[in-house]
């Protein structure tokens, strides 16, 4: 009755009671940025900027980045980890201590988001994940399952997992033990794949490799009348 009282002396032409846990706002306030809304009551620490092989504060090392990290994982730890990165992000925009607070099935408007928190939480994860999200993602997609799931669809879908995948192969190539022959085989097929790259750009569709051993003559001559036209 005292903050009742309180209320309606103050000269505020908005008053909410709620009950924050200060002590977990101070801790998340020294790791992370303070919500808009909170940081009246809770000082955000300056922090120092070190340079060198981690980089500008960021404790990793120079040009990565979690979207390069995710990228190269396999498909359920891609998922679990962006479904992580959802439920910490939105423990913070709330200021809740832990991400367990965030159950991955409970809608976000029951967990208290509004569309400033909202957007605020969609920031943060266009500025982890680099994609581009609209500022309706959160009620586009309304339980932090259903938002992670759409942000693996795109990290799949983005050209980083492709280049990814080439990573892999570069680093199977280089370790594996291939004979002479087998290597040769690789490289041609690799220096056709390149081709069809370079000769279709974006939307490309693979094709069967033409086998010229087995050809027919007239098969022969359809392929070179196709692949170098008519002369």
């Amino acid at each position: 009755m005292a903050l009742f009282d309180a209320g309606l002396d103050a000269d505020e032409p908005t008053l909410v009671p709620v009950k924050f846990d200060l002590a977990a706002l101070t801790e998340q306030a020294a790791a992370t940025p303070v919500a808009p809304l909170l940081r009246g009551l809770v000082r955000q620490p300056r922090r120092s900027v070190r340079t060198g092989a981690a980089g500008a504060g960021t404790g990793r090392a120079v040009g990565e980045s979690l979207a390069d990290r995710l990228a190269m994982m396999s498909q359920p730890d891609r998922e679990r980890a962006l479904l992580n990165l959802v439920r910490t992000d939105a423990a913070a925009v709330l200021g809740r201590r832990e991400r367990d607070a965030i159950a991955p099935e409970r809608a976000f408007k029951d967990l208290g988001f509004d569309s400033l928190t909202g957007v605020e939480l969609r920031n943060r994860l266009m500025a982890a994940t680099g994609l581009r999200l609209p500022a309706s993602a959160v009620f586009d997609h309304p339980t932090p399952a259903a938002l992670a799931d759409v942000l693996a669809e795109q990290l799949d879908a983005s050209p980083v997992s492709v280049l990814a995948e080439l990573d892999r192969l570069e680093a199977a190539l280089v370790s594996a033990a291939l004979s002479d022959e087998a290597l040769a085989q690789a490289a041609k097929r690799l220096q056709t794949l390149a081709t069809r790259c370079e000769s279709s750009g974006p939307g490309f569709e693979a094709e069967e490799e033409f086998d010229l051993e087995s050809a027919s003559d007239d098969e022969l001559f359809s392929f070179a009348e196709n692949e170098l036209g008519s002369s």
